[in-house]
């Protein structure tokens, strides 16, 4: 009852859905990054007031961003498995096409295994370059740079401001392919903190604000699975990043792709045989 109070006190405090850009009453308190994207342990933080569109609409990119987020290169506790397990399972049951977009090419798979663990293992692959998987990550990001914004400034993104999304798979940081230079301008990472509890799940988060102090910048990993780069600005010149990078306040409501793979199926497959 009491965190139910606490909440309903948020709420009043903070007026205004923070992905909105000051168009929507806050009716909800929103996890960013969602609760499904931790196994177990997600500790408290990182809540912010939400409206009930774009916390609804967001839900199937969140679904497969924490499927994405769940691929470990190398399981070090059980749980970490078995959260792969259910992320999987919830993939199949509730969004199969994108499932079916991640399935790789010959060549990804190729390039997949040349890359090994300590023990001699060969690495799998997904693709990430569908439609929809792109859109999700994308959206994801936007919904995290949003939020961090607003954890930065304490202010709401406005309509005009724009969120510039740069993302990184765990083959881009295996192969060094991420760059290094704009750490030396974000702070030391936090890591979603209660009390003494930290999460075992290591999702870690930088940010920094600009003398201006309506542009800021942002980096996140989420278990080294996926990483993003992430610019918020009411000002700042977006056109170095393509337009599909570019999200502004309300996108979260955006509706889900279309995919524009043909089907797929797996053997064995047994024909039914005609009597002529």
């Amino acid at each position: 009852m009491a965190r139910n109070a606490n909440k309903k006190i948020l709420l009043q405090e903070n007026r205004f859905c923070i992905y909105c850009g000051v168009d929507e009453p806050s009716t909800t308190w929103d996890h960013m990054p969602n609760k499904g994207m931790f196994p177990k342990d997600r500790p408290s933080g990182l809540e912010f007031p939400s409206c009930e569109k774009c916390n609804q609409g967001s839900k199937w990119f969140e679904d497969i961003a924490s499927f994405i987020g769940s691929v470990q290169w190398s399981s070090v506790e059980g749980h970490i498995t078995d959260h792969f397990e259910a992320k999987l399972g919830h993939l199949v049951r509730n969004h199969p096409d994108a499932l079916e977009e991640m399935q790789p090419s010959i060549s990804q798979s190729r390039r997949a295994r040349k890359i090994t663990d300590h023990d001699g293992n060969h690495a799998g692959a997904l693709n990430l370059t569908g439609p929809i998987v792109s859109e999700a990550m994308l959206l994801y990001g936007a919904k995290l740079g949003l939020a961090l914004h607003w954890e930065t400034t304490g202010e709401v993104l406005p309509p005009s401001g724009k969120v510039g999304v740069i993302w990184f798979s765990n083959e881009n940081a295996i192969l060094d392919e991420v760059p290094q230079h704009l750490f030396e301008l974000l702070p030391q990472g936090k890591q979603l903190r209660q009390g003494t509890k930290v999460s075992k799940y290591p999702f870690e988060y930088q940010s920094a604000k600009a003398n201006d102090a309506v542009t800021t910048a942002h980096w996140a990993t989420f278990s080294g699975a996926f990483m993003y780069y992430l610019f918020v600005s009411e000002s700042m010149d977006f056109s170095v990043l393509p337009e599909e990078n570019i999200h502004r306040p309300g996108c979260l409501r955006s509706p889900k792709p279309h995919s524009t793979r043909v089907g797929w199926s797996i053997g064995p497959v047994t024909l039914p045989l005609r009597n002529d």
